[in-house]
């Protein structure tokens, strides 16, 4: 979550490998029937949600705009919902 830069195959190989992982093995069961059902079901629930972007942050049903917020958002946001 940290990583701040183009997110390409090389990224992704080095966060794999730091987490003591085999990329050639995440890569292939990523393309698995099993795998891409689970990612088409999220995208089609995120859609019945209304949500087309990461991050969405949800606070008790009060989705904030797509993206990151400032964290002054957010904590008002939070104070604001739990008042209510």
């Amino acid at each position: 979550m940290s990583y701040r830069g183009k997110v390409d195959e090389i990224a992704i190989n080095r966060v794999v490998s730091d987490l003591h992982k085999d990329y050639a093995d995440l890569k292939k069961l990523s393309n698995t029937d099993t795998i891409k059902k689970l990612l088409q079901d999220d995208i089609a629930l995120g859609g019945k949600l209304g949500i087309h972007a990461t991050p969405t942050i949800i606070i008790n049903n009060t989705m904030l705009k797509p993206g990151i917020p400032p964290a002054y958002i957010l904590e008002m946001a939070i104070k604001i919902e739990m008042k209510q």
